[in-house]
C-alpha cells in the first residue's frame, strides 16, 4: 500500500496556480530531496492528472522512481530506462533495458486507451533518445490468441524483422523456436516462455513453461509480443516520415510534467545534444523542450534561478536531514523536539525486519507509534532522501537516514540459476577439453573413419597435431571449465607439458596430505561447539536484509546453520561467482557465533577488501551489541595492539583482517567461527598458521575461483561445500572483449560509462608506468575525474583515493589488482585491463568480477 502523507500547504498554491490562472510554468523553490517528488505526486493527484517527472540522469531518476513507488505505488509507477550504449556502438542495448523501455511504451499506450492515470519518471536522456511511434508500435506488436487462425510461415518471419532468433530450444529471453505444430516464444517482456500449441493455423492452447525444466505452468488466452531490437527497428525507420516518435507522444495531453532541478536537465540535455547532433537516434534539446511546452509544466528546485518567459514563483521551504550515525542520542533528542512542536514525522523502512527492529528501538525510548499522541509513524518504502517542512510541520525520513546507512535500489525479478553442463552432447566445436594423459586441446567435432567402426572425437593440440578418440573412451576428456570466453593455452601432443604440471600437482598433494590427515583427524575425533539455534535476534537480523535471497543463496544459509549447530566442527567451502552474495552468508554464521559468546575471524587477502568488510560488517550489525574491529596496515601500530589485547581478552566480537591476523602474536580468548574470503590468495606459510588456528574452530572458506586442493577436498567429501549458481536479482551478463590496445576503443569506453553516469576501472598492473596510463586517460578523457591506486601508496593516502572513488568523486581509477578481491562497487560497470595476457585466469576472472555487481 501506498505511504500516505498529509497534504503539504504547497499543494493548494499549486493547484489553484494551475486551475484557476491556467499558469503553464510555475517554479517551486525550496523543495529538499524526496519533499520534491511529493510536491509534483500531490499536486498531480489535486488536479486529478497524470504525472511525468523529468530527472537529469538515470541515478537521480531512479531515486525519483523510489519516492513514488513508495507514496503513489507500484501499479501505478513506470520508469523509461535510456540506452546503456552509445547508438554509434556495434553493441545493442541489454535485452532486460529494452525490455522495460517497450513495457513503459506499452502501458503508457493501455493507459491512455482505458482513460487510466499513469506516473512516469525518465532521465532526460531518455527523453532526447527516440522512440517508435504509437502507431508503429501498435503496428509491430504481436497479438497472438487461443482461437484465432495465423500463418506460421509469415509469423516467423514477422518476428524474425523484430529481432527474435530461432534456436532448437527456447531458453532465454528473445529466442523462439518450431517443433512441427508447437511453437515456443520467449518474449522480451516476459517473465516466462509461452508454448504455443497449432492445430494446422489456429492456435489450440497457450501456456507459460519453465525455461531450465521444460514444464508447463499455467494456461493463458493469449499473449502480447513486443519488438525485441529496438535499435535495429530505429535504424530501419530513420528515414521514414512519421515512424520515430519521443516518449511524450505516448502521454496525455494533460499530463503534469515535473522537472526535477530544471538547471540540471538542462545542462545534461545540451551536453546530450552536442554529443550526438548528427545522430538521428536523438532529438536536440530545443525540439524536447518545444515537446515539453505542450504541457503544463513545473520545475522543482532547491535555489531559485533566473527564468526566460514569464511564469509562477512559488515558494515550499525544506531543510535536509542528515544522518545521526552512531549519535542516536541526537536523534532521540531531535525526535523529542518534533514531539514538543507538534510534528507528523514518518520513518521509512526498506523490510519488514528493519521496521520491527526500529519499533523495538522506539519502545525503548517510550515511543508507540499509532498509539501515542505523536503522530509518528514507521512504514515501509525507500526515500531517496529525508526532509523537513517547518511550514507543515512534517518530517519524513528514511531508517537509513538515523544510522547514516546506504543502499542501492533493486527491482524484483524472477531467478534464473546457471544450467551447468550435464551431458557431452553440451560440447560445441571450438570447445576446449582437457584430456587425462594429454592435456588442453580444442575439440573440432565428430569424424568418421572408412573401414573403422564407431564415432571418434576430433581434438586439435598445438602444432596442428590431432588426437582422435573414440567415442568409447569420453571418460577420459572432460570439458575444459575456464569460462566461456576463455582461450587456454593449449598443450602439445606427446610434449612434456602436461605430464610437468601434473607432476607439480602430485608432488603438492603428498607434501599436504600427512598435515591434513592430522588436521583432520583431529577435527574428526575431537567435538567442536555446537552453536545454539536461531534466536529471536538471529530472525530479526536476516529479515533486515534489504534483497530477497536468491534460492542457492537461502540453500546455503540453512548449510552453514546446520553444519554450525552440530558437534563435528565445520570446514564448508562457499563457492559462488563474484558478486552472487557470499559475504551475506557470512555475515549470518557470524552473527549466530557471536550469540554463543563466540569469537569471529574474518581473513581477507588485501586491505581495501578489509576495509570494506568492516564497513559492511558495521552497517548490518549496527544496531546490536557486536563489537567489531579491524587489523590491516591501515590502522596505526598503536591501535592494532590495542586490538589485539581486546581479542585476547574477548572485548572483541568480530575482528577482520589481512595477513596480520594470522600473526603469531594474535591471539583469541575464544573463537568460534573463522571466515576465510579467497583462501587462493593465501600463501603456504600462511596457511600454516591458519591451520593452527582452525583445529577445531567452525571454518567457511569462501571463493569464486577455488584452487583445485581445495575443490578436490570439497567433491571427494572431506570438506563440505556449498554452491551459489544463482545470480542475484537485476544482474546482467558481463560483456567481455578481447581486443589489442587502441586508444580510441578506450576512449569510447570511457565516454559510454560516464553518459550513463557510472565509473570505470582502468587495471595497469606496474606501479613504475602506472602514472603515465593515468595521463593518458586524462587525455583520452578530459573531462573525467582520474585518480591512482596501488598497494605501494601510503596508508592513509590510498584510503583516501577508495573512499572519494566509493562516494563518487572519481570516475576514472588507474590502478593496480589491489582491486581484484571482493571490492564491490555497484556503480562501476566498466573495466579496462591492460597487458590481459599477462595476468592468470583466476586474476582476470576476479578483476572481471569487479563490475557488473549493479542492474
Amino acid at each position: 500500500m501506498p505511504v500516505a502523507l498529509p497534504q503539504l500547504k504547497i499543494t493548494d498554491s499549486l493547484r489553484t496556480a494551475i486551475t484557476e490562472h491556467r499558469s503553464q510554468n510555475v517554479e517551486v523553490v525550496g523543495p529538499w530531496g524526496s519533499g520534491k517528488s511529493i510536491v509534483a505526486l500531490q499536486v498531480a493527484v489535486a488536479v486529478r492528472r497524470p504525472l511525468c517527472i523529468i530527472s537529469a540522469g538515470r541515478i537521480e531518476a531512479e531515486a525519483v522512481y523510489d519516492d513514488l513507488v513508495t507514496f503513489a505505488g507500484a501499479e501505478s509507477t513506470l520508469f523509461f530506462p535510456a540506452w546503456e550504449v552509445l547508438p554509434t556502438d556495434a553493441m545493442a542495448p541489454a535485452d532486460d533495458v529494452v525490455a522495460e523501455r517497450m513495457n513503459t511504451l506499452q502501458a503508457l499506450t493501455n493507459a491512455l486507451a482505458n482513460g487510466e492515470v499513469r506516473n512516469i519518471v525518465v532521465p532526460v536522456r531518455a527523453l532526447l533518445q527516440r522512440v517508435i511511434a504509437p502507431r508503429r508500435l501498435t503496428k509491430d506488436t504481436v497479438f497472438l490468441e487461443v482461437g484465432k487462425e495465423y500463418n506460421l510461415e509469415e509469423l516467423l518471419a514477422r518476428l524474425v524483422h523484430l529481432g527474435y532468433e530461432r534456436e532448437l530450444m527456447v531458453e532465454q529471453r528473445g529466442q523462439m523456436s518450431l517443433r512441427g505444430g508447437i511453437f515456443d516464444i520467449f518474449p522480451i517482456s516476459s517473465e516466462l516462455p509461452y508454448r504455443i500449441e497449432f492445430f494446422g493455423d489456429e492456435i489450440e492452447s497457450i501456456r507459460r513453461f519453465e525455461p531450465e525444466t521444460q514444464r508447463s505452468i499455467d494456461r493463458q488466452r493469449q499473449v502480447t509480443i513486443l519488438p525485441r531490437s529496438e535499435k535495429l527497428m530505429l535504424s530501419e525507420l530513420a528515414n521514414q516520415r512519421e515512424a520515430l516518435g519521443s516518449v511524450l507522444d505516448y502521454l496525455p495531453n494533460d499530463t503534469l510534467i515535473a522537472l526535477d532541478e530544471p538547471l540540471a536537465v538542462a545542462e545534461e540535455a545540451e551536453r546530450i545534444s552536442l554529443q550526438f547532433a548528427d545522430v538521428p537516434h536523438f532529438q536536440p534539446w530545443e525540439s524536447a523542450r518545444d515537446g515539453l511546452g505542450e504541457f503544463t509544466g513545473i520545475s522543482l528546485a532547491q535555489v531559485s534561478f533566473a527564468r526566460p518567459g514569464g511564469g509562477t514563483r512559488l515558494t515550499a521551504p525544506m531543510g535536509s536531514i542528515l544522518g545521526w550515525e552512531r549519535r542516536l542520542e541526537g536523534f532521540w533528542e531531535q525526535l523529542q523536539q518534533w514531539d514538543r512542536d507538534g510534528y507528523t514525522v514518518v520513518i521509512l523502512c526498506v523490510n519488514t525486519g528493519e521496521r520491527q527492529r526500529l519499533l523495538e528501538l522506539l519502545e525503548a525510548q517510550g515511543y508507540r507509534p499509532g498509539q501515542d499522541r505523536f503522530d509518528l509513524r514507521v512504514e515501509i518504502g525507500r526515500l531517496r532522501a529525508g526532509f523537513v517542512s517547518t511550514a507543515d510541520r512534517v518530517a519524513v525520513l528514511s531508517e537509513r537516514e538515523m544510522f547514516g546507512r546506504r543502499y542501492v535500489r533493486r527491482t524484483r525479478r524472477r531467478f534464473e540459476a546457471g544450467a551447468s553442463i550435464t551431458v557431452f552432447s553440451d560440447l560445441r566445436p571450438g570447445d576446449y577439453v582437457v584430456h587425462v594423459h594429454h592435456g588442453i586441446g580444442r575439440y573440432l567435432g565428430l569424424r568418421r573413419f572408412p573401414g573403422k567402426a564407431g564415432d571418434f572425437l576430433t581434438i586439435q593440440y598445438t602444432a596442428g597435431d590431432k588426437l582422435y578418440l573414440p567415442v568409447t573412451h569420453i571418460d577420459a576428456i572432460q570439458k575444459y571449465v575456464g569460462g566461456d570466453d576463455a582461450r587456454p593455452k593449449v598443450d602439445r601432443l606427446g610434449g612434456a607439458t602436461w605430464a610437468r604440471t601434473k607432476a607439480r600437482v602430485k608432488k603438492a598433494i603428498r607434501d599436504m596430505a600427512e598435515e591434513l590427515i592430522k588436521l583432520y583427524a583431529t577435527r574428526e575425533s575431537r567435538p567442536g561447539h555446537s552453536f545454539s539455534v536461531d534466536t529471536p535476534w538471529q530472525l530479526e537480523f536476516e529479515e533486515a536484509f534489504e534483497y530477497d535471497e536468491t534460492p542457492d543463496q537461502a540453500r546455503a544459509i540453512v548449510e552453514v546453520k546446520r553444519d554450525m549447530e552440530s558437534p563435528k566442527p565445520m570446514d564448508r567451502l562457499l563457492c559462488g561467482d563474484v558478486g552472487y552474495g557470499k559475504t551475506e552468508v557470512a555475515l549470518r554464521a557470524a552473527f549466530k557465533a557471536v550469540q554463543d559468546g563466540k569469537q569471529v575471524a574474518v581473513l581477507v587477502p588485501t586491505t581495501v577488501l578489509a576495509e570494506q568488510h568492516y564497513t559492511t560488517f558495521s552497517e548490518r550489525l549496527a544496531d546490536y551489541p557486536v563489537r567489531i574491529e579491524m587489523l590491516s596496515r591501515f590502522r596505526s601500530a598503536k591501535l592494532q595492539r590495542e586490538t589485539i589485547e581486546r581479542l585476547k581478552s574477548g572485548e572483541v566480537d568480530i575482528v577482520i583482517g589481512t595477513h596480520r591476523l594470522i600473526s603469531k602474536d594474535v591471539h583469541f580468548k575464544d573463537l568460534g567461527l573463522i571466515v576465510v574470503d579467497e583462501e587462493q590468495r593465501f600463501g603456504v606459510r600462511h596457511k600454516e598458521r591458519l591451520r593452527q588456528l582452525r583445529a577445531l574452530a567452525d571454518v567457511l572458506t569462501m571463493t569464486a575461483t577455488p584452487i583445485p586442493r581445495t575443490l578436490n577436498m570439497s567433491l571427494t567429501g572431506i570438506r563440505d561445500m556449498s554452491l551459489i549458481n544463482t545470480a542475484p536479482n537485476d544482474r546482467l551478463p558481463i560483456h567481455t572483449c578481447i581486443e589489442s590496445f587502441d586508444e580510441r576503443l578506450i576512449a569510447e569506453a570511457i565516454e559510454r560509462e560516464l553518459a550513463r553516469q557510472g565509473q570505470v576501472f582502468f587495471v595497469h598492473n606496474r606501479v613504475q608506468t602506472i602514472l603515465h596510463y593515468a595521463e593518458l586517460v586524462r587525455r583520452l578523457a578530459p573531462g573525467a575525474r582520474v585518480a591512482v591506486a596501488h598497494g605501494q601508496m601510503p596508508e592513509h593516502e590510498l584510503e583516501q583515493v577508495m573512499t572519494a572513488f566509493i562516494h563518487k568523486e572519481v570516475d576514472v581509477l588507474v590502478c593496480t589488482t589491489i582491486i581484484g578481491s571482493g571490492l564491490d562497487i555497484p556503480n562501476a560497470n566498466t573495466i579496462v585491463i591492460h597487458n590481459a595476457d599477462h595476468f592468470g585466469l583466476a586474476e582476470l576472472y576476479q578483476l572481471r568480477g569487479r563490475v557488473g555487481r549493479y542492474k
